[in-house]
């Protein structure tokens, strides 16, 4: 610490002069010259002494000292989450992005941005960002993107919606003009939709399904009617052996009565010989007689 020392003129009184000023004996001033320094004047004696500054709070790595003042009392950096800004400077509040925050003299002074246009009525917000951008539409908690057509159901009535430039734009549907048209006697309106179809192809989804019932008895049946295709093929084995039987029998028979025949004829063709026989015996007798 520095201490300075002045001494008056021999014979003056227990003021004290000092830079052209007279000052009373036991008072406390700052020099002109450096207003980091008290002066005391005491016996005529002006002692000083320098001043020590505080430190700032919050610390400050560029304080900056005022005219006419020893310590430093602005800070003209900020510190926002670990970034130092410079005095005046604007940024987005890391904690809220609709608010902007401003480097005003060392503080930071957060307020909210400018208001959000309001035409975009259904528009999703983009990460980071404070105002909607009018890229896709919410719709009864559905993201329906842009230009995209969506139709709903509700009630006795049907709705067609879109989206166009984040806004919803909705209106009632009418069957004869927004529905496609169909070609046939009957139609039907399936639950929850709502466009009609034809009974006939409502009708033969049903019978998709009485079909395959049908294939299911169709298989049982299967198995039975090979069960008697088997029994079947069995007898009808055993009468082709039966009439195998009866063929043979029939053919021995017709065997047996040929056989017959031949003995008969040959009995005869051998009568027949012996009667030639005794016959040119006797003429025989009777050209030697």
């Amino acid at each position: 610490m520095l201490i300075k020392f002045f001494c008056l003129r021999p014979g003056a009184d227990l003021d004290c002069q000092y830079e052209g000023t007279s000052y009373t004996d036991g008072s406390i001033f700052q020099p002109a010259f450096n207003p980091c320094y008290n002066c005391t004047c005491s016996n005529s004696i002006v002692r000083c002494r320098a001043i020590r500054c505080p430190q700032m709070d919050p610390p400050c790595r560029s304080p900056i000292r005022r005219s006419g003042e020893c310590c430093a009392t602005v800070c003209l950096t900020c510190e926002d989450d670990g970034i130092l800004y410079q005095d005046g400077d604007t940024w987005p509040s890391h904690n809220s992005p609709c608010d902007e925050c401003a480097c005003q003299a060392g503080k930071i002074e957060c307020r909210p941005r400018q208001t959000c246009p309001l035409s975009c009525s259904h528009g999703l917000l983009d990460g980071g960002e404070c105002c909607s951008q009018c890229i896709d539409c919410l719709l009864d908690g559905r993201v329906i993107p842009e230009g995209e057509v969506l139709t709903l159901s509700g009630g006795d009535t049907c709705r067609q919606c879109q989206c166009q430039g984040g806004n919803v734009t909705c209106r009632v549907m009418q069957p004869s003009r927004d529905c496609p048209s169909l070609r046939c006697s009957f139609t039907v309106t399936p639950p929850g939709e709502c466009c009609p179809v034809c009974a006939a192809a409502t009708a033969a989804a049903h019978m998709g399904d009485d079909d395959d019932d049908d294939d299911d008895d169709d298989d049982g049946d299967g198995g039975d009617d090979d069960d008697d295709d088997g029994g079947g093929n069995v007898e009808d084995h055993d009468d082709d052996d039966d009439g195998d039987d009866d063929d043979d029998g029939d053919n021995d028979n017709d065997d047996d009565d040929d056989d017959d025949d031949d003995d008969d004829d040959d009995d005869d063709d051998d009568d027949d010989d012996d009667d030639d026989d005794d016959d040119d015996r006797g003429d025989g007798g009777d050209d030697d007689e």
